[in-house]
């Protein structure tokens, strides 16, 4: 047997259509046995907002397991504090209540925006230090209502 690294496509897919085949022949949930034999990768999209039709910020986001999962969040320095931030949260809390997801996730580093997921209104599930060292990283939920 040999182990090794690599970033081959084509190694990437067969883990993934065989993983997918195995949670829809074993997953005991609704979710597992709604689901269309093919595979769908992450769509990864966002919601942004625009001063004079430039981008000033927004969340980068995609759908995995009836979840809305924030990856990147940025706001121009100086829309800070203006609530553009809870502006975008709130309209993908929206679209997360019409797809009919459970909730939205997100994790966020010690220096970057820990309270302004709070105030939002997501519970804290973890705190992993060390990621990366010297460093804290948050993760958070908000479960959708509906």
């Amino acid at each position: 047997m040999k182990i090794e690294i690599s970033n081959k496509n084509e190694n990437y897919q067969y883990i993934s259509k065989e993983l997918y085949k195995y949670n829809n022949e074993n997953g005991n949930t609704p979710y597992f046995k709604n689901r269309s034999e093919e595979l769908k990768e992450k769509e990864v999209f966002g919601c942004y907002a625009f001063e004079e039709q430039k981008v000033i910020g927004g969340m980068i986001v995609y759908e995995s397991l009836q979840w809305l999962q924030i990856q990147k969040t940025f706001i121009d320095s100086q829309y800070r504090r203006k609530n553009i931030g809870a502006s975008i949260f709130k309209k993908l809390e929206e679209y997360a209540k019409q797809k009919n997801l459970v909730g939205i996730k997100v994790e966020t580093l010690d220096f970057q925006a820990k309270g302004f997921y709070e105030k939002m209104g997501c519970q804290l599930l973890y705190e992993l230090k060390d990621c990366p060292r010297g460093n804290i990283e948050y993760g958070f939920i908000k479960y959708i209502e509906g």
